[in-house]
């Protein structure tokens, strides 16, 4: 991992002008006086063990440092590292108070377009990541689960999985549960169970006023409906959520199969894209698929599947089948417990220089699509790091949920795709520029017509036009009434934040 401090050293200034970017932030705080920032650090003390951190301080770089280090040079004016919900609700009060952008960062800081940090005042959520089971529901039966918003998917996972259940979650350990609930969620289990938001029966949320809420179907609805699929840094500070559980397999097959081959030979890549696609057509919901294709400016792309199956590996076999029938060049089929197939899966996200861009498909990419596609990861930039797509295999249980029931609209697609682009620390302006353009190109036009209009508002993209539109569908008139009710002068924003009616 590379640190802030080694960060801002390489390539002098380069990467970090804000002019290398596009709308980097909604619009800047005011710089305080040094003694408005000492009467919060009292308040955070007097309501809690809660701490102010100065950029003075040696915590501050890795506090403030995002996952997408191209916004590293967003820094805030302090970090208030939150151990209760009462800190929450005094630095909100204080940061309204002063005119003052306050902006959680529930655990790596994911943000994909920088979102997570600010100029103004950054509320670090990762002190509350306690995992409290609460036992059945005695309405429903369902095992209750309440996590803090600090918690990131890595622990979550294995608290879980130590009591024989899960949640339909992502597969980065690094993420934390409020960001990737907030935008809806999803994960190898969400075919079987649905999104991570359609799990969720609770959450407690600090508004604009500094108030505590408790969101259920019965209080405060508007805003428990508006922050399944609504996304953060919009209603106000989420503390905690409290989700329904599913009972876990004590065995899980998962399979990993990849082929490295020269992308000028389309065939062979559209074939072995194709033969994936295939498998996963008519897959039961029990299936997973993510079918990633990663290439780089030497010629060779690297494909792979992986997944899982809930349930024995004959079957899973049997699915794969298409796959395994182009000969991939490495794979791994096997049973494992279900904690250590969580484990298998899974990822960390290490902080990187990225870009990414994000599309919903109804159907699979036909022959004349794939081809398009290869052509253009095949004019990647010779100066670039990496380029890839990443296709998600959607539907099952996701589609059970109705558009309008949550603000996750996004219920009827075959994949959701993820476009990205990566370049180096330290790279000239004229490497990134052409990067981005890049993979602009490719989802605003070459791909375009493969899409369904619609992206995904966890793989956030700071220059997606219609942005309204495209994450929220017709959800977005009542998110903007929620939002007028909740925070009607606008405290929690960003560039791409719900605005009031």
């Amino acid at each position: 991992m590379i640190s802030r401090r080694k960060f801002l050293t390489i390539g002098g200034a380069t990467l970090l002008a804000p002019s290398l970017l596009q709308g980097c932030i909604s619009k800047q705080s005011a710089k305080l006086p040094e003694s408005a920032w000492q009467a919060l650090a009292r308040e955070l003390g007097t309501n809690g063990s809660g701490t102010l951190v100065l950029p003075s301080a040696p915590s501050y770089s890795s506090l403030a440092l995002p996952r997408n280090i191209s916004y590293a040079h967003i820094r805030p004016q302090a970090v208030a590292v939150c151990t209760s919900s009462r800190n929450v609700q005094s630095a909100i009060k204080w940061a309204a108070a002063h005119g003052i952008s306050p902006v959680p960062r529930s655990a790596a800081g994911h943000s994909y377009a920088g979102y997570s940090t600010t100029t103004g005042l950054s509320l670090d959520m990762a002190p509350l990541n306690r995992v409290k089971f609460l036992g059945a529901s005695p309405t429903t039966g369902d095992e209750l689960v309440k996590i803090g918003a600090g918690a990131r998917l890595g622990v979550v996972s294995n608290k879980l999985a130590e009591r024989g259940l899960l949640l339909p979650i992502g597969r980065c350990a690094t993420v934390g549960v409020a960001g990737l609930t907030l935008g809806g969620g999803f994960g190898f289990n969400s075919r079987k169970f649905g999104m991570t938001c359609d799990s969720l029966v609770e959450t407690e949320i600090v508004v604009a006023s500094g108030e505590r809420l408790v969101c259920n179907e019965r209080e405060n609805a508007d805003l428990f409906w508006a922050t399944r699929g609504g996304n953060g840094g919009t209603f106000g500070v989420n503390t905690s959520f409290t989700f329904k559980t599913q009972r876990s397999m004590e065995n899980i097959s998962v399979y990993r199969l990849r082929w490295e081959l020269p992308l000028k030979n389309k065939e062979a890549v559209a074939k072995v894209w194709g033969a994936l696609q295939t498998a996963a057509a008519d897959a039961p919901n029990d299936f997973s698929l993510r079918i990633g294709l990663d290439y780089t400016p030497n010629g060779t792309i690297q494909i792979e599947g992986l997944g899982q199956y809930r349930g024995e590996l004959a079957p899973l076999k049997e699915i794969l089948t298409p796959a395994l029938s182009t000969l991939p060049n490495y794979q791994y089929i096997r049973t494992l417990d279900f904690a250590s197939a969580g484990r298998y899966l899974g990822s960390l996200g290490a902080p990187n220089a990225f870009y990414c861009k994000s599309a919903f498909t109804d159907n699979d990419f036909n022959d004349s699509a794939m081809n398009t596609a290869i052509n253009w990861l095949e004019e990647l930039p010779s100066t670039t790091k990496s380029g890839s797509l990443t296709f998600f295999r959607w539907g099952g249980a996701i589609e059970d949920t109705a558009p309008q029931a949550t603000a996750f609209v996004h219920r009827k697609a075959q994949y959701v795709l993820e476009g990205t682009v990566c370049w180096r620390p330290g790279d000239e302006k004229s490497v990134i520029d052409n990067s981005r353009a890049w993979l602009q190109e490719g989802f605003d036009k070459r791909l375009t017509n493969e899409f369904n209009g619609y992206a995904f508002q966890n793989f956030i993209d700071r220059n997606l036009q219609n942005w309204e539109t495209a994450y929220y569908g017709e959800n977005y008139s009542r998110l903007s009434q929620v939002k007028s009710k909740h925070d009607p002068a606008n405290l929690f924003n960003n560039a791409q934040s719900i605005r009031p009616a």
